[in-house]
């Protein structure tokens, strides 16, 4: 699971879709959201439209083997015509 909190910073609403959101481990294996892993914990991803400021936080949840390292969280913009963003996890 990652908590994550998304916030518009922008002065016009956007939309942000779970879809979007992503996990990259060392190999450079990409894996995405799993709705069995959000239902296992009751999840809720930070999805919608944001106003300008608007902020919300949210559970996504992933299946990926126990031995994945160097996870990065990836926010694919480019599919909504924004930019990537990478997120190191610790």
């Amino acid at each position: 699971m990652v908590d994550a909190t998304i916030e518009n910073t922008g002065s016009d609403t956007v939309h942000i879709s779970s879809a979007t959101l992503r996990l990259k481990d060392s190999t450079g294996q990409g894996y995405f959201m799993d709705d069995v892993a959000i239902d296992a914990v009751d999840g809720n991803p930070p999805d919608g439209d944001f106003a300008a400021g608007e902020k919300r936080r949210g559970l996504v949840g992933y299946q990926l083997p126990e031995d994945a390292e160097g996870l990065v969280f990836v926010f694919d913009a480019p599919l909504l015509g924004g930019e990537k963003i990478f997120v190191a996890l610790e």
